[in-house]
């Protein structure tokens, strides 16, 4: 269950769900009740006595088990279901198939998002990567990234859009996939102490990756019968708590303070929330992901300037400063102060052009499509900032602003519709596509409806030697001032510093 929960926490940690500022209701079915608010989970557990005889290392060829499925519970409400199969590869007796699948749906409104997961991922007996082939589908939008592992090299093929992308990996030592995290400390053996660290491709981020593991705890529950270890896991930052029993199944998972969880069940009861899922539908993730704020911010889209103190950001969490978006840290730890001026757009030091005018899976700028498109866009306009506002206005008359998932700016053509991270790589194609410099970013901005702010993707064009932020979804030049940038970039790793702020931060505004 590891790899999958992983997935579906960064899925809802990148701030896709988040752009369109409409009410966010969970698909939700019988479940786990809501015992694990973050920090509430210890009365649940209970330290039990070592086994007698400690448990013995294990092989593929002998695994306790071929199947098993989980339930995926986000904060009390059930969204999903996930099953992991293993068997011996029928054309080469010394690797196995770990085939893998995960299904969640949230309801916005009167919209279905659909997220599903397939993975086919063959490993030798030392569970060290042979090939693999991973298919995501969100909202009908497809990608597929497959590999092939020879010696020190993984070349890995990706497709999404009609884009293809090639790219060869040079990594020296044994590499996994990420579907072995959870088969890791039963092929070493599970006892208490016991610590690992090794590398993984992930096909969510496209990137090697370490792991680190550790065997905590010997423990029993009023959660699931019998006893467990406990497995604590890291992977980019994010923590996932397993419970593996005897047996080498996970018990139960869980990640972000015990808001989204896996939890052993049979096929019927896993696939049973399908026919359920428009029923009794909650705020649980507009709750969970919106950043509080200390009080209104009055005229939030004609202010100037602002001045916003973040607040419970991770010790290692580094908010961008430029011009537009001063920033230092503030009193005490986890704490930043910025102070955003509109009028001093014009973000940062000069950067190479060319690193913002390339094409990027996400940001297509050279495909004929886009190309022919921007042309006709710009028209006989004199000027890049023309330019600009004449992509923002198109964007605006053709492209409907709906919460569905995309990989890159081509869906949103082809569907003609997107979120404001869909949006954005779309102005960001017909932009760099015009030779006009441009960056994906990401970060916050308020939401007056939501008493808070939301996590948000935007994009800031390099106009005669300045950065200017310019907002597709609100088709805003520039973008107001409540927006306040943390990263930047458009790949899924860049997205990973945000990982940890989910649930956790806050801001405080001042005198206005």
């Amino acid at each position: 269950m590891s790899a999958r929960l992983h997935f579906i926490t960064k899925h809802f940690q990148r701030g896709r769900l988040q752009c369109d500022f409409a009410s966010i209701r969970m698909a939700a079915a019988a479940g786990l009740v809501l015992l694990f608010l973050a920090g509430c989970t210890a009365p649940y557990f209970r330290e039990a006595p070592q086994p007698a005889i400690p448990a013995s290392p294990r092989r593929l060829a002998q695994w306790p088990f071929d199947e098993y499925w989980a339930g995926i519970v986000f904060n009390g409400s059930k969204i999903g279901f996930s099953r992991l199969s293993l068997s011996a590869d029928p054309e080469r007796r010394d690797v196995f198939q770990i085939r893998s699948e995960a299904v969640f749906r949230i309801r916005f409104l009167m919209f279905d998002k659909r997220i599903h997961l397939r993975a086919v991922d063959r490993v030798r007996g030392d569970l060290r990567m042979v090939d693999f082939v991973y298919d995501y589908d969100l909202d009908g939008n497809r990608k597929r990234i497959s590999g092939t592992r020879r010696g020190d090299v993984l070349q890995v093929r990706i497709e999404a859009g009609g884009v293809v992308q090639q790219r060869r990996i040079i990594h020296p030592g044994a590499l996994y996939p990420t579907a072995v995290i959870g088969f890791f400390p039963v092929r070493e053996g599970l006892q208490v102490g016991r610590a690992y660290t090794f590398m993984v491709f992930d096909g969510e981020t496209e990137s090697v990756s370490e792991v680190a593991q550790k065997v905590v705890a010997y423990e029993e529950s009023d959660l699931f019968s019998g006893r467990a270890h406990k497995v604590v896991t890291r992977l980019h930052g994010q923590e996932v708590v397993t419970w593996i029993d005897a047996s080498g199944r996970p018990r139960l998972e869980m990640s972000m303070g015990g808001v989204l969880i896996a939890d052993l069940e049979t096929a019927t009861a896993a696939k049973a929330y399908l026919a359920e899922a428009a029923l009794n539908k909650e705020e649980t993730l507009l709750d969970f992901s919106r950043v509080p704020v200390d009080r209104p911010i009055e005229g939030a889209r004609i202010r100037r300037r602002l001045t916003a103190v973040i607040e419970g950001l991770p010790a290692a969490f580094s908010v961008p400063s430029d011009r537009r978006q001063r920033c230092r840290p503030g009193p005490g730890t986890g704490r930043v102060s910025c102070h955003i001026d509109i009028d001093a757009d014009g973000a940062g030091p000069a950067t190479s052009s060319a690193v913002h005018l390339a094409p990027t899976l996400a940001v297509p700028a050279h495909h004929p499509r886009i190309a022919g498109l921007s042309r006709e866009i710009a028209g006989t306009a004199a000027s890049d900032t023309e330019r600009i506002r004449n992509i923002l206005d198109w964007i605006g008359a053709h492209i409907e602003p709906a919460p569905v998932d995309v990989f890159s700016a081509l869906d949103v053509l082809e569907g003609g519709k997107g979120e404001c991270q869909g949006q954005t790589f779309l102005f960001a194609a017909l932009s760099r596509s015009l030779d006009i410099p441009t960056k994906v970013v990401n970060g916050i901005v308020y939401a007056s409806a939501d008493q808070g702010f939301l996590y948000h993707t935007w994009a800031e064009c390099r106009v005669d030697g300045a950065w200017i932020s310019v907002d597709p979804t609100f088709g805003q030049l520039p973008a107001d001032v409540t927006h306040i940038k943390l990263v930047e970039g458009e790949t899924p790793s860049d997205l990973f510093p945000l990982v940890e702020l989910m649930g956790k931060v806050s801001v405080r505004i001042g005198e206005q």
